[in-house]
């Protein structure tokens, strides 16, 4: 099953700020704060109005607000559960870190594994309560 951008976002708006969000590995859990519009300044004005997810990590002492967009999150959590495992990136996800002239995001290469972690959580849920 496909799951588009609108049934992710509606998932999150319709998530209690503090639902715990577990890692690739045990020892890691995240926190969903809530639902943003990305401010959009500077080399990533492009983006100003995007929706993001915004997780929190209780292990991380600096940057532990972390803010994930959503469209890398549709397409990781359209990828198979194999292809988004541990240690595991899709090319398409690759391939847009290194995107030359398409959409850039900020920190893809730095929140990689915070981007699956969401992704595979979103496609369980959706899963469950579809």
């Amino acid at each position: 099953m496909k799951h588009s951008k609108q049934d992710i976002l509606s998932y999150f708006e319709n998530c209690e700020p503090g639902i715990l969000i577990p890692g690739l590995l045990e020892r890691n859990v995240f926190v969903f704060v809530g639902l943003e519009k990305y401010p959009g300044r500077g080399k990533f004005s492009h983006l100003k109005g995007s929706d993001t997810v915004i997780i929190e990590s209780a292990n991380r002492k600096q940057r532990s607000r972390i803010t994930l967009f959503l469209d890398p999150i549709v397409m990781l959590a359209n990828c198979r559960l194999e292809e988004i495992g541990y240690g595991k990136i899709p090319s398409a996800f690759v391939a847009l870190e290194h995107a030359e002239n398409g959409p850039t995001f900020p920190n893809l290469y730095e929140y990689e594994r915070h981007y699956v972690l969401v992704a595979r959580f979103i496609k369980l849920q959706l899963a469950n309560t579809g």
